[in-house]
């Protein structure tokens, strides 16, 4: 591996499973390529203001205006767990399964249509499936038995 880096996936709506600790509010993520030559297309979020979008600001004598589509994404990255009803349809049988929303960010921002990504713990197949749906390749890993079931048959259900 050429190069890495850790993103934390902070849960917007702060589920956890801990009742005798403190609660998980993040959950690291890491993403490797084998070079140097990479893909990134910059990740935009919208600001937290619409406001800062009418006016320019003069810094040091230079004038920043706001990029349109919003600021450069960090390294923390919020989303929401699947919980309740509102993810009742992505929700799968797997303890930590990755919101479409969350690993379709790292798909589309760190590869290109037609590249391999290796997905080497592939779960409930949400990275696969994110790779089908944008057009990647990938090759996987599971060793647990019940969890491959629950990938192939997502797999599947895309591939119709």
């Amino acid at each position: 591996m050429r190069y890495g880096r850790q993103f934390i996936w902070a849960y917007e709506n702060s589920w956890s499973k801990y009742s005798r600790a403190p609660a998980s509010h993040y959950e690291p993520i890491i993403w490797f390529t084998k070079t140097d030559k990479y893909t990134y297309i910059p990740i935009r979020e919208p600001y937290k203001s619409q406001e800062r979008l009418k006016h320019k600001i003069i810094k040091n004598g230079k004038v920043w205006r706001p990029h349109p589509e919003g600021r450069r994404a960090g390294d923390v990255w919020n989303f929401p767990v699947l919980a309740g009803k509102r993810f009742e349809k992505e929700k799968v049988n797997h303890p930590t399964q990755k919101p479409m929303a969350l690993t379709n960010r790292v798909v589309n921002h760190f590869s290109k249509e037609g590249d391999l990504i290796l997905v080497p713990f592939v779960g409930s197949g949400t990275e696969c499936i994110s790779a089908i749906a944008n057009k990647r390749k990938f090759i996987g890993f599971e060793i647990n038995e019940e969890y491959i079931k629950v990938a192939e048959k997502r797999i599947k259900e895309i591939h119709n």
